[in-house]
């Protein structure tokens, strides 16, 4: 199972989907190079992965920087 495209921010445990989708539609972006971007509320970013199989299940840490409104 590849993480590479674009996903759609479904649901996030603290934020309603109005808010997550307040400036655009929220999302996670997974590159072949092991980099990609983030938006969600006000907030936009860019991340590097580390990662691998955990029981046959893809797994990543997300190591970010970017900006939000409030910086």
């Amino acid at each position: 199972m590849s993480l590479v495209g674009r996903w759609r921010i479904a649901a996030m445990e603290l934020w309603a989907q109005e808010d997550v989708d307040l400036v655009g539609p929220g999302f996670i972006a997974f590159g072949r190079d092991h980099t990609g971007s983030l938006g969600f509320i006000a907030v936009e970013g860019g991340h590097g992965l580390v990662g691998g199989l955990s029981r046959r299940v893809p797994r990543c840490r997300v190591r970010s920087s970017g900006r939000s409104g409030t910086s």
